[in-house]
């Protein structure tokens, strides 16, 4: 990523011959990423979880080839990783409208050329070093990355691709990125890259926290004063280690151990580059006028690709969690991002969330309901509510059914043991006539044929309802 590119270059060129010297001294890693002993291996982490029912996790991570950091990464993460349904990058680097909008950004507004924006001098240092580096270029390729048909010729013209054309910011990232060590590990993908396409293969949601505009617009929008400073200082830290004067002190190699090793502290991200710079040939009055361009520049960097896109990080993230409080989240960012004040995981706390590190050989937790007062309010007052609609709709219910089963129990009652009070019913006159004269012929009453006719039904009733008793119990 061009953030993981312009911190390598703080770290590197705001730095005196004396403190390279250091540095060079310092430690001498001669096993590349490896670490010294197994117990500084168990030391690396860069896992957190964010207390919620499901989990949602923050990853660090680094913009190097996976295969140099996959196998020391801890059971833990990958398997946070596996298990998480909806996993969220800084940008989708495997998408071509992101890779062709990234390239986009680069060029030159108005078919304007490098040429034209940097001093002539400076143009023609950084062709020179270009030309040198195209002939010595096939010898950093190795057997293997030959054997899988990696041209040199070919993948120097397209790292190269139209560098007359962009801006000067990204020459500078040019010029870092061509050397031996990131050489020898082209043609693998970044660990960034590789787990897009796990997340891929595995059918999950992937998604971009943020957008390509969002990370060019602050490069691209920096000082060309500024940035003809820093691109000045890193063409000479470059002229220095061709010439065999000066080597590099924070290398992708370095960067490498720090993160197998669990070391990538808020020192290397986010040290205060203020107290370390010092230019070269510091001596010379014109130089004062450069150290004050570097200082703001790294005030720039600092607010722009570290504090501001940790709080849109964090907004973003706090929304995303909210709007689907069931799913398991697993948010891979660069390792920096959780480093360090101002970081997005010191930002979800002081929101309020209880956001923990989980160490190497920690098991991944299993939260219950995360509920807090003002939720078990909210709970308590939708129970209620809803047992109230209940206790109303059973008394709704209760008021149909009371009449109607009360009316048959005494109808039946009435029919057993007092017939004679049944009223007759009304019938109309004619049949009412016929009906009398009928009774007048045979002598008999119509009022108690029809009582007794009912009270007959109703023992009838009882007998079949006794029967029904029986054969079930």
């Amino acid at each position: 990523m061009a953030t993981y590119g312009l911190w390598l270059w703080l770290l590197v060129n705001l730095q005196n011959d004396q403190q390279v010297i250091q540095r060079i001294t310092k430690r001498n890693i001669d096993a590349v990423g490896e670490c010294p002993s197994q117990e500084s291996r168990q030391l690396n982490s860069f896992l957190w979880a964010l207390e919620r029912n499901p989990p949602v996790y923050f990853f660090g991570t680094i913009h190097v080839p996976y295969t140099k950091v996959w196998d020391h990464i801890p059971a833990n993460s990958e398997r946070a990783f596996y298990e998480s349904q909806n996993i969220y990058f800084e940008l989708d680097l495997t998408d071509a409208v992101t890779l062709q909008t990234l390239a986009e950004c680069q060029i030159l507004p108005e078919r304007m050329l490098l040429r034209k924006v940097i001093p002539r001098t400076l143009f023609r240092r950084i062709r020179r070093h270009l030309s040198y580096i195209q002939r010595i270029f096939p010898q950093w390729i190795t057997m293997e990355q030959r054997m899988r048909g990696l041209n040199p010729i070919k993948l120097f013209l397209s790292m190269t691709k139209d560098w007359r054309k962009k801006r000067p910011i990204w020459i500078m990232l040019l010029l870092n990125a061509l050397n031996e060590y990131d050489t020898k590990s082209r043609g693998v993908s970044v660990l960034d890259t590789f787990l897009i396409r796990e997340a891929a293969s595995r059918n999950k949601r992937k998604g971009s926290i943020e957008s390509v505009e969002e990370q060019c617009g602050p490069l691209n929008a920096l000082n060309n004063s500024q940035v003809i400073v820093a691109l000045n200082q890193t063409l000479i830290l470059h002229e220095k280690i061709r010439r065999g004067k000066a080597e590099m002190t924070y290398s992708t190699k370095e960067l490498i151990y720090h993160y197998n090793c669990g070391d990538l502290n808020e020192v290397l991200f986010a040290q205060d580059l203020s107290k370390v710079v010092s230019l070269q040939n510091s001596s010379h009055s014109s130089n004062h006028n450069e150290m004050e361009q570097a200082r703001k520049l790294d005030e720039y960097l600092r607010e722009e690709l570290i504090y501001k896109r940790n709080r849109r990080m964090a907004k973003r993230v706090l929304k995303l969690i909210k709007e689907e409080p069931k799913k398991k989240f697993f948010f891979a960012f660069g390792a920096g991002h959780f480093l360090g004040n101002g970081s997005v995981i010191e930002i979800l706390r002081m929101q309020g969330h209880n956001v923990t590190h989980i160490q190497a050989d920690d098991p991944l937790p299993r939260y219950g309901s995360m509920r807090t007062v003002k939720n078990l309010k909210k709970v308590w007052r939708t129970r209620k509510r809803n047992n109230e609609r209940r206790r109303r709709r059973r008394r709704r219910k209760e008021k149909i059914r009371r009449p109607n089963v009360d009316n048959l129990w005494k109808r039946i009652y009435t029919w057993t043991f007092r017939p004679d009070i049944l009223k007759p019913t009304t019938r109309p006159l004619e049949r009412t006539t016929k009906s009398a004269s009928t009774s007048s012929s045979t002598g008999i009453d119509a009022t108690d044929s029809s009582a007794t006719s009912c009270s007959i039904t109703a023992w009838l009733l009882w007998i079949y309802m006794f029967l029904i008793i029986r054969e079930i119990f």
